[in-house]
């Protein structure tokens, strides 16, 4: 995924900073279900995939920042096809998701 970011200072060494990105997105599905059978098949589809957040980041020591960050991750509608005994089967769908992270940043 390629992403840009963009640096707002608020001061006291407080940053505020938006990102965006878009690439590619691995689907992997376990354990396949058609209506209430388990047919114990998985599955994998590569899709579209994009990404925007915002964060703050703070100094803490010598090369070395605190970041917090939200991030919503989303693809586009995309078709999952398997066969499972000479039947074919195929389900429309689409990932979204929230986060919340919080990590280091260590420069060297």
């Amino acid at each position: 995924m390629a992403n840009g970011y963009y640096d707002i200072p608020l001061g006291n060494n407080i940053k505020l900073y938006g990102t965006a990105g878009v690439g590619g997105a691995q689907v992997s599905y376990e354990n396949v279900a058609q209506t209430t059978q388990n047919y114990n098949y998985s599955v994998k589809v590569s899709t579209l995939a994009c990404q925007i957040g915002a964060g703050f980041t703070k100094p803490v020591a010598n090369d070395v920042t605190l970041d917090l960050r939200y991030r919503y991750f989303a693809t586009p509608d995309f078709t999952v096809n398997w066969d499972y005994k000479g039947t074919d089967y195929s389900n429309n769908t689409r990932i979204n998701s929230h986060s919340i992270l919080l990590g280091l940043r260590v420069g060297l």
